[in-house]
C-alpha cells in the first residue's frame, strides 16, 4: 500500500466503517484496526468505492440533475416535449407503425390467395386501402389481428415462401399491434364488425397457441358483439345493402361453426 493510500485511509477512519464492518452491517469503531477485525483477525481496510450521502436509485439522480440545470434552460424544458426521431424526420412510433403496415399488407397478400376460402369475411384490397388512414384504428387493429393468424398458421404448417421470408415482425408481435389498438377503440360503446373481426381472429391466435383460457375470452366476446350488431336477427338484414348482408351474414355463420367445433 503506499503513503498515499494509507494517508487516505486513515483520515477516512473517523468517518466511514471498514469493509469488514460494513459488509456484515455491524457497527464499527472506526479504530486502525478496530476492535471486531481484531478480535477475529481479519484484514481490516477501506477499499471499497465511496458512495455519496443521500437519497439513491433513478429518481434521486433525476433530482440532482434538475437542481444542476440553469433556471432559464429549466424554464423552456417544462414546456418541452422530446420525441425520438429518425434521420427523415419521422418518429419511433410511425417508423414502428410504417413496418406494421406493410407487414400486414404482405400478409394480406397471402390471406387473399390461400386462407380466404377459410376466413371469407376481410376484402383484401378495402382494407389496404384504409390502412393508409393512420387515424383509421379499427383497421389496423383488423389488419394485425388477421396477419398475426396468417403468419402463425403459415409457421404451423413449416410453409417458408418469398413473401414470409420477407417479413421482420412475427405473429406474437402482430397480436400484440392488434390488441394495443383495440385498446383505443371505445368498441364496447359502438360496436363494428372490424372490431368483431379483429377480436375472432385473435381467438384462433390464441387458441392456436394453446392459451385456451384467452382463446375462450375472445370467442365469447365476437359472439356478443354479434349479438349487439344484432347479427342473429333475420329482420335486420332487410335494412343492409347486398354486400353489407352478405358479409354480416358469413361473420355470423363463421362464429356459429367455430362456437360449435369448440363445444365438442
Amino acid at each position: 500500500m503506499s503513503d498515499i493510500q494509507l494517508s487516505v485511509q486513515i483520515k477516512q477512519r473517523s468517518t466511514r466503517a471498514c469493509d469488514a464492518c460494513a459488509k456484515r452491517k455491524i457497527k464499527c469503531n472506526r479504530r486502525s484496526p478496530c476492535d471486531r477485525c481484531e478480535s477475529f483477525g481479519l484484514c481490516c481496510s477501506i477499499l471499497r468505492e465511496y458512495s455519496k450521502p443521500g437519497p439513491k436509485g433513478p429518481w434521486a439522480k433525476k433530482r440532482r440533475a434538475r437542481i444542476q440545470v440553469p433556471l432559464n434552460k429549466k424554464a423552456i424544458e417544462v414546456n418541452t416535449i422530446e420525441i425520438p426521431t429518425t434521420g427523415l424526420g419521422l418518429t419511433e412510433t410511425d417508423v414502428k407503425h410504417q413496418a406494421t403496415v406493410q407487414t400486414i399488407r404482405r400478409c394480406l397478400h397471402i390471406y387473399s390467395q390461400e386462407c380466404y376460402s377459410l376466413w371469407p369475411v376481410v376484402d383484401r384490397s378495402d382494407l389496404s386501402t384504409r390502412l393508409e388512414n393512420k387515424s383509421d384504428v379499427a383497421a389496423y387493429a383488423l389488419g394485425a389481428a388477421l396477419g398475426a393468424v396468417v403468419l402463425e398458421r403459415w409457421s404451423r404448417l413449416g410453409i417458408l415462401s418469398e413473401e414470409v421470408a420477407s417479413i421482420s415482425l412475427n405473429s406474437e408481435q402482430l397480436a400484440e399491434e392488434s390488441e394495443s389498438a383495440r385498446k383505443q377503440i371505445l368498441y364496447q360503446e359502438l360496436p363494428t364488425i372490424d372490431v368483431l373481426l379483429s377480436c375472432f381472429f385473435l381467438h384462433i391466435h390464441a387458441a392456436n397457441n394453446g392459451q385456451i383460457t384467452k382463446a375462450s375470452l375472445l370467442l365469447r366476446e365476437a359472439i356478443t358483439l354479434a349479438q349487439l350488431l344484432e347479427l342473429d336477427q333475420a329482420k335486420n338484414y332487410i335494412k343492409r345493402s347486398d354486400n353489407e348482408a352478405q358479409l354480416d351474414l358469413r361473420v355470423f355463420w363463421m362464429l356459429y361453426i367455430t362456437e360449435r367445433y369448440d363445444e365438442h
